[in-house]
């Protein structure tokens, strides 16, 4: 739940009600470019996210929780994620992600 509780706090839509261990698709904010959220990501980052896929290409992202992945990867995660739409200049209250995440870690 950290990384629904992160994405959330931020102000991003889950794709789906039904949380899932292996991952977990988000909506883009309105008005957020998939490119040049992704390229921030990537280059600026170093985080890789899966994009839609078909008629959610460019609409929703998704963050695999997959193979060896702690605590740290899922803060780590959050706080780029929190950097890149800080760049492209979405509204959201810095370290909302990242308190959200921690918060769920520590169960409170």
């Amino acid at each position: 739940s950290a990384c629904r509780d992160g994405c959330s706090a931020l102000g991003m839509k889950l794709f789906s009600n039904s949380p899932s261990f292996a991952v977990t698709p988000v909506w883009l904010p309105e008005g957020v470019d998939w490119s040049a959220f992704n390229k921030s990501l990537k280059n600026k980052n170093g985080i890789t996210v899966a994009a839609g896929q078909d008629d959610f290409k460019g609409k929703i992202f998704r963050i695999s929780h997959l193979g060896f992945y702690d605590e740290l990867d899922m803060l780590t995660v959050i706080g780029g994620i929190e950097r890149a739409l800080k760049e492209i200049k979405f509204a959201f209250e810095v370290g909302a992600g990242v308190s959200a995440v921690q918060k769920a870690f520590l169960g409170k």
